[in-house]
Formats: C-alpha cells, sequence, structure tokens
C-alpha cells in the first residue's frame, strides 16, 4: 500500500535553518500538484511568525523527505505560502495550508475523489506517516517519518455548535492514530493509499523530561482529528480559479497539477474485503 501509492517517497518534515541550526516544527506530503507541499494552515501560519520574528537571523525554510539528510538533495526551499480561504485561526475550521517548493516531483498519492469523501465510514482502517515532536532529537539530521494505523472513530461536524450531523458537514475526522505535536500536516490515508484527509489536532500533556529537566509534549489519550478530503477539494478550486493574491515580491502561487489516478472501483469501498471476519 504505501510503496504501491507512493506514499513512502512523500512526507516531508518542514522546518527551518537559523545558524547551522535546524529546528521542525510539521509534516507535509506532496500530492495533486507537482511543485507543492500540503501541510496544516496552523503549521504554514507558524512557520510565517516564526520566520517574521527571526528575520534578523536570516532564517531559511525548509522540507525536507523522510528519510534523507537535511540540507542534502531532497531538502527545497519553501517559496510562497496559502492557506484555505475559510480557515478562522483555529483546528475546527478548514485547517490547510500548502507551501510551494524549487523543484516538481514525480507523481505522487492522490486525494479520494470529492464524491467519495462523504463514503467515508467509522471503523474503517486509515494510517498516517508524520513526525512525532517526542522523538524530536532523532530527527535532527535525518528525518524519518513514523508510521501509525488505526480506524476512523467519528466523523464530526466542524462546528461544535453545529445542531445537526449530516453526510456534507462531517468534516472533522476523529480517530485513534494517537497523534503529537509534530505530525500536524500528515496524511491520513486509508488502506489502498488514498489520502481521506488531512491530520490537524490531538490531545496532548505537558510533562517534565526525568532526564534533562525540559518541558516535552505528550499524547494525552489515543484520540486525533484531521480535516476531511473535501476541503482539501475545496482549497483546489479555490487555488485554481486564481483568487489566490500574490504577496509582494512573490510571483504568485504557480501551481502545476499532476496527472490524477482513477479510483479503480465503481464505488467506494471503506473496508478491505474480508475486514472484521474471523
Amino acid at each position: 500500500m504505501i510503496e504501491e501509492s507512493g506514499l513512502d517517497q512523500a512526507i516531508y518534515a518542514i522546518g527551518f535553518e537559523v545558524f547551522d541550526t535546524n529546528f521542525l516544527i510539521g509534516t507535509g506530503f506532496s500530492a495533486h500538484y507537482a511543485n507543492a507541499i500540503w501541510t496544516n494552515a496552523h503549521v504554514v501560519e507558524g512557520l510565517k511568525d516564526l520566520l517574521g520574528e527571526l528575520r534578523d537571523l536570516d532564517p531559511r525554510p525548509f522540507a525536507v523527505k523522510s528519510g534523507t539528510t537535511i540540507g542534502g538533495p531532497a531538502t527545497y526551499g519553501l517559496k510562497y505560502y496559502e492557506v484555505h480561504p475559510a480557515y478562522d485561526g483555529t483546528t475546527q475550521s478548514p485547517d490547510i495550508g500548502i507551501l510551494t517548493v524549487d523543484t516538481e516531483f514525480a507523481p505522487s498519492p492522490s486525494f479520494l475523489p470529492r464524491e467519495m469523501a462523504r463514503k467515508l465510514r467509522v471503523g474503517q482502517p486509515v494510517a498516517t506517516m508524520g513526525f512525532p515532536g517526542e522523538i524530536a532529537p532523532l530527527n535532527t539530521t535525518v528525518p524519518l517519518a513514523t508510521f501509525k494505523e488505526g480506524t476512523i472513530s467519528a466523523l464530526r461536524p466542524l462546528s461544535p455548535e453545529a445542531e445537526s450531523v449530516t453526510l456534507e458537514n462531517s468534516r472533522f475526522v476523529q480517530h485513534n492514530l494517537d497523534l503529537s505535536g509534530g505530525t500536524s500536516g500528515s496524511p491520513i490515508f486509508d488502506h489502498e493509499g488514498w489520502i481521506v484527509a488531512v491530520n490537524n489536532a490531538g490531545t496532548e500533556a505537558l510533562v517534565i523530561d526525568q532526564r534533562t529537566g525540559e518541558p516535552r509534549r505528550v499524547p494525552s489519550g489515543n484520540i486525533g482529528f484531521g480535516i476531511r478530503v473535501d476541503e482539501a477539494w475545496d482549497f483546489i478550486e479555490w487555488l485554481d480559479s486564481g483568487l489566490a493574491k500574490p504577496v509582494a515580491g512573490d510571483e504568485g502561487p504557480y501551481l502545476r497539477a499532476l496527472p490524477q489516478k482513477d479510483y479503480p472501483h465503481p464505488a467506494y469501498q471503506p473496508f478491505p474485503p474480508g475486514w472484521g471476519r474471523r
């Protein structure tokens, strides 16, 4: 599944370099566009804030492919930043962003087709790959993505004030993939490798490392959340419409779409054959 869909070649750590020191802040992945990395809007906004605060130190943002050395041939500079137009600064909004890079990728994993997003089901198997914050020291030279698998636990409305639950508004995917800081922006994919959501939130506690005395974040419950894939398709439609405006000194979000795979079945199959049988 991972190799066949290209997911093993599509996971990136997002960070920046200051004075030859690297800092990783989140996860991204390539899909749909040849020259872009997908992540969370809050990762994009956080990176922009950090670059602004550190501008006098000449910070250099980058995305580095999982399993490769930071600064090597699979480390790419980040050129342009954009977030979903409906993102309101909270994780319970379309928390999806995109970063353009100074290269073009080969064919990459595919988003589940928009018309099948409503066919996701509670209990179906899903997985993710990202860079958990609690093992950050292991990612300082060669970031190596961690694979986690589980199931969809609930499909919720994005807004906690929603008065009804429908197939259309259930775009907040609750799962048990046990996320932590650093995995923000990683893809959630099904048993055939189709990306069905973008991870964006988990439940964490701040604890003191008994060895170093430093605080660190650890998961406090086996609960995480992602933004359902139809929000990514809405974002693609907006990006392709030309509504995204260039920022000062930038030529704008030139994006080249890759050829997309056809879904291999006449209808979405959330469960593999024989799933749950004994």
